[in-house]
């Protein structure tokens, strides 16, 4: 059943059944559950974001949508960045996906390797790591997706 033809067999039923008789709880019940049918049930919780970096700084985010709960970024070293999330087995094991994972981003100009990838470090915190020819180096991510989703 399409959410068009759900809308218009309520729309039918609050015209019809209210005209003449009143509307039942079981008639507006069962509509509401088919309304409720058709909203998609996600399997992962999801932290969507841009990333941006310089010099010394921590990553500043711009989140799309986080329903992991409040990650706060920081600069661990060069090139390495420590996403920390507060409360117990949130970014469980063999169940945390994140991205960009171990991607080469760009062929640098002399040649060199840049790549951004994440890890997962612990059950709260993840890594981001930026290499030039595998040498952790700053100053190398300005609006970078990430996305780090844990299935449930």
């Amino acid at each position: 059943m399409s959410k068009d033809s759900v809308k218009t067999q309520i729309d039918i039923d609050i015209t019809n059944k209210t005209t003449s008789k009143s509307i039942t709880p079981s008639n507006v019940g069962n509509n509401m559950k088919a309304v409720v049918d058709l909203i998609p049930d996600k399997s992962y919780k999801v932290y969507t974001a841009f990333l941006s970096q310089t010099g010394t700084d921590a990553p500043i985010s711009t989140i799309f949508e986080n329903t992991l709960g409040t990650i706060v970024w920081t600069r661990f070293s060069p090139g390495r960045y420590i996403a920390t999330i507060s409360g117990d087995n949130i970014f469980t094991e063999n169940k945390t996906l994140s991205l960009p994972d171990r991607q080469i981003i760009a062929k640098g100009p002399a040649g060199q390797f840049w790549k951004v990838y994440i890890d997962r470090f612990s059950n709260n915190q993840v890594i981001l790591y930026t290499t030039i020819d595998d040498i952790e180096t700053d100053n190398l991510i300005y609006n970078l997706f990430v996305e780090i989703k844990v299935y449930n």
